[in-house]
């Protein structure tokens, strides 16, 4: 996918527990070279089987990133990173151009399907105030 092109990541969070996961919260953690595009996080108060949801993104300048998914609940804080390359932006790319970039340009992970594991999130800066 090219600079300045759009691009959704989807997923499918499944509860496999005997009870329902509460306080439900998705959150992408992505860096500033990539723009989150509507809702910030996505909640349930309760998780009894499956939910599937999508992220937008803007793809701001071209590289390699690294971007992640953070699951937090009342008993579990599962998650996922992925990559994410973006090509410069380019002159001349007509609307069906921009389309089909845009298709081509969904995230894929492994099999297709989006497989939380246990991650730490990043910590914060040393330094700051307590």
């Amino acid at each position: 996918m090219a600079a300045g092109n759009e691009f959704e990541v989807s997923y499918t969070l499944r509860n496999r527990g005997d009870r329902a996961a509460t306080r439900v919260e998705v959150v992408p953690e992505h860096p500033a070279a990539i723009s989150l595009i509507g809702r910030k996080e996505h909640k349930r108060d309760l998780l009894q089987g499956s939910m599937s949801e999508t992220f937008r993104f803007r793809a701001l300048r071209a590289g390699f990133y690294r971007a992640a998914l953070f699951v937090s609940s009342g008993s579990n804080h599962p998650g996922v990173e992925f990559d994410v390359r973006i090509e410069p932006a380019s002159a001349g790319w007509t609307d069906a151009g921009s389309l089909a970039t845009r298709v081509a340009g969904v995230v894929f992970l492994t099999a297709g399907a989006l497989i939380l594991v246990p991650l730490r999130r990043r910590a914060a800066p040393a330094g700051g105030a307590r």
